[in-house]
């Protein structure tokens, strides 16, 4: 019997090629969207998840009060809570410190490069579990000099030591374990001894490192590790068993303010396997994250499941029409009801199926792009068959719903009726206008969702737009940075003087940060007249001379610092916002004390955006200490980048030879900072297309079916002077008309999610009206396009043989 159904179903899709291949492709393309969703999707949720005891860890974080609304959370506490909190308190099990990334310079004999890394706590690696080659993870990261690395690091310092190694785990475990108790020499200043080697960090972790070096190397140089009142390290604990991180967070939350008086600092505990996904937080409260992208992406991909699936629908629904005859002449041949149906859902599914197959080779082609696309690593795991059981049972749903209203609606139709319907299958009057009302109501559905996903895409595009065109307050271009070592940090005036001899470079200067990405603040400011409430936190830049002008900001009042005035050791610059924070008429030459360090404001640099547009521009201090300024900035001459860059790489060969040369774009890191919006309003248009492209297949067909079904009407409108243009007009109209009231529909919708997208940024584009009428305009012209062919054809079709065929 299956036999006979699988037969008479491919007779159908060969009669009916044109439908047929119009039904596999929408769905197929559907659902080759939805899959490329559903892997996106799957890796976000699946990073940081792969940790021994994953659900026991949790990161410390820290809520600053800086006033009335002015909550600041950040993962940047004080390395002292790790001297109390397993100590103090029992359900907290291990903690550890860690240091933000770092790109370090490593050497071994000729061999130099830059690696990034982390210090961390000894026991670092009990509470994040890694893949050891060699070592024990309790103990190594114990003694002060040593060093964990990756398989991959090794394999470049010490080259030889793996040629020799064949790639089974085994032979890599016995290479790596003849390294322990060799050293590396780290920044030209220390030898680390290798003490671990890890398989590297797969690609679905947060942190990812080449190498971890033991805390105690990094704390005994940087003595504001040993206050309470200074932050910048982070922290992870494990709990014991059964304890509520909760009820932990309530215990350790004051616990800043017991060892500082006068701290402004609550600590608190998040879940480990929510910080990737789940780190935006507003006046102290948690609002989202990337989660909120996993979510949109995940609804977008539905919707387009859900247009391929109207598509399908509509077309089965359409054809089934058109199949009146044949249904009724199975009937008399003794086809049953319910053998009727079944034969007609079995169609459905088995195109459903075939569409599946195509939706898998095409992800499978196109994965390496949706890749560079993305930014991922994704493969795709056909042993995973949790994943295709979920898209085969989706599958088959999607077919037996497109197939259920044609098997009950001609299994159920009057046999007689039927047969004298013919090839126009006219069954009844009221169920060809509920086919219709029901196709006409997801068409709308269709164009609706279209206008949303084609909005957005414009909105995000804009979005990033205003962000590139934005005058920053500073001009990025043309500007490169690099990190001060040897001699070119000890001897900075000399390397600088030699840079400024170079054709091409017209400023130099050297900063503790970059200026577009500034992370360190305080509380510690001080000036007469300061409220006793005021908790406002200050960002702070070190700077040496000139780096104003470099950067090529502008000045709302005062000087920069001068080497004319040696008592700017001690003086200060602020930007407009410290000024109207610190409530100063006028701010030049008032008395300021920073880290116990006084002197005045010798100027006001206009605000410029030192931190992302997601935030407003906020109070920041540049203080003139050349000894904490470790990064040196080169602006080049419009055009003469190239120049410069060989004038620097030859000043810095020569300070510095035993370091790896490396310098970074200013403009790049600006880029960077927006590579999660790039990279959602690249998926955006991806999909928006995938939708659009489906929806106006369907259009195509349904426009193909309209037209045949009314070729005896359009030949007699032709006969009796009807032109062209009132046939293509007659044929399209009632589409247009569907398009505008899903324009209707779907505008305000789309209005509303990219208001709220848009709230997510302190600095953004305006939504204007005319956007709305583009994207209409779009969706118009793509289905006029997809209408207009039909409806010309049909039109220029000779009406004698329209008429005759009837």
């Amino acid at each position: 019997m299956l036999r006979n159904y699988l037969k008479t179903t491919l007779r159908a899709m060969r009669r009916h090629v044109g439908y047929a291949s119009l039904n596999i492709i929408g769905l197929a393309l559907g659902l080759t969207a939805t899959l490329f969703v559903v892997l996106w999707v799957q890796d976000e949720l699946g990073f940081d998840r792969d940790f021994d005891r994953v659900d026991s860890i949790y990161r410390v974080m820290r809520h600053a009060d800086h006033g009335p609304e002015n909550i600041s959370t950040t993962p940047s506490i004080t390395a002292k809570l790790d001297e109390v909190l397993v100590r103090d308190y029992p359900e907290i099990e291990l903690g550890a410190l860690q240091t933000w990334e770092q790109d370090l310079a490593f050497s071994r004999g000729n061999i130099t490069y830059r690696d990034r890394g982390v210090h961390a706590g000894p026991d670092y690696f009990r509470i994040f579990s890694h893949s050891f080659l060699a070592g024990d993870p309790s103990t190594a990261l114990g003694e002060p000099e040593s060093v964990v690395l990756t398989e991959a690091m090794v394999r470049r310092y010490f080259p030889d030591a793996f040629a020799r190694a064949g790639e089974s785990h085994d032979a890599r475990t016995a290479a790596a374990r003849t390294l322990l108790g060799e050293t590396i020499r780290l920044d030209d200043r220390v030898d680390l001894t290798i003490t671990g080697v890890i398989e590297d960090v797969s690609a679905n972790r947060s942190t990812r490192f080449d190498f971890a070096i033991a805390m105690e190397e990094f704390s005994r140089r940087n003595d504001w590790m040993d206050n309470w009142n200074n932050n910048g390290a982070r922290m992870f604990v494990t709990l014991v068993d059964g304890a509520d991180y909760r009820a932990v967070s309530a215990k350790i939350e004051g616990v800043i303010k017991a060892h500082s008086e006068g701290a402004i600092s609550d600590v608190f505990l998040q879940p480990y396997r929510d910080v990737y996904l789940k780190s935006k937080f507003e006046n102290g409260v948690l609002v989202g994250g990337r989660i909120d992208y996993v979510r949109l992406f995940a609804l977008v991909g539905v919707f387009i499941l859900l247009i391929a699936a109207i598509n399908f629908t509509n077309l089965a629904t359409a054809r089934s029409a058109q199949r009146g005859l044949e249904s009724g002449i199975r009937r008399v041949f003794g086809d049953s009801r319910l053998g009727l149906a079944v034969r007609f859902l079995v169609e459905s599914m088995v195109t459903a199926l075939i569409a599946l197959c195509i939706a898998t080779l095409v992800v499978w082609l196109l994965l390496p792009a949706f890749n560079e696309l993305t930014g991922k690593s994704i493969a795709l795991r056909f042993a995973d068959g949790s994943v295709w059981l979920q898209f085969l049972a989706v599958t088959l749903v999607l077919g037996f719903c497109a197939g259920a209203y044609p098997a009950l609606y001609l299994s159920g139709a009057n046999l007689i009726a039927t047969i004298r319907g013919g090839s126009q299958g006219v069954v009844n009057t009221r169920g060809n206008v509920a086919a219709g009302s029901l196709r006409k109501g997801l068409v709308v559905f269709q164009f609706a969702v279209s206008i949303v996903l084609i909005t957005s895409t414009i909105t995000v595009y804009r979005q990033l737009g205003y962000i590139q065109e934005r005058n920053l307050g500073l001009d990025r271009e043309n500007v490169f940075y690099a990190e001060l070592e040897g001699r070119a940090f000890d001897q900075f005036d000399a390397f600088r003087a030699r840079l400024l001899e170079a054709p091409g470079i017209v400023g130099v200067s050297q900063a503790s940060e970059t200026p577009i990405d500034v992370n360190i603040s305080t509380g510690g400011a001080h000036w007469d007249g300061k409220r006793e409430d005021d908790r406002t936190a200050y960002y702070v830049v070190s700077t040496g001379y000139d780096f104003v002008e470099t950067m090529d900001m502008e000045m709302a009042d005062g000087r920069t610092f001068s080497t004319a005035f040696g008592s700017d050791s001690a003086n200060v610059l602020i930007n407009e916002a410290a000024a109207r924070a610190m409530e100063m008429e006028p701010p030049i030459g008032q008395r300021i004390s920073l880290w116990d360090r006084e002197g005045v404001i010798a100027g006001v640099v206009k605000d410029f955006h030192m931190r992302s547009m997601h935030e407003e521009i906020q109070p920041l201090i540049f203080r003139l200490d050349p000894a904490q300024s470790s990064y040196v900035f080169v602006r080049a001459a419009a055009g003469q980048v190239a120049p410069a860059l060989d004038a620097f790489e030859a000043a810095f060969r020569e300070f510095s030879p035993s370091y790896p040369f490396d310098y970074t774009f200013l403009d790049a890191d600006f880029d960077a900072a927006y590579r999660s919006e790039s990279i959602i309003a690249r998926l955006a248009s991806f999909f928006a297309g995938f939708a659009i492209v489906v929806a106006c297949l369907g259009l195509f067909g349904l426009a193909a079916f309209t037209a045949e079904r009314r070729a005896k009407e359009i030949g007699i409108r032709k006969v009796l002077g009807s032109s062209v243009m009132q046939v293509v007009a007659l044929l399209s109209s009632d589409f247009i008309r569907l398009v505008g009231l899903g324009f209707v529909l779907g505008s305000p919708l789309a209005y509303l999610l990219m208001r709220n997208w848009l709230s997510e940024f302190a600095y953004h584009a305006d939504l204007p009206p005319g956007l709305f009428v583009v994207a209409g305009l779009v969706m118009l012209t793509v289905a006029l396009g997809a209408v207009g062919y039909q409806s010309v054809r049909a039109a220029l079709a000779n009406p004698v043989e329209a008429i005759r065929a009837e």
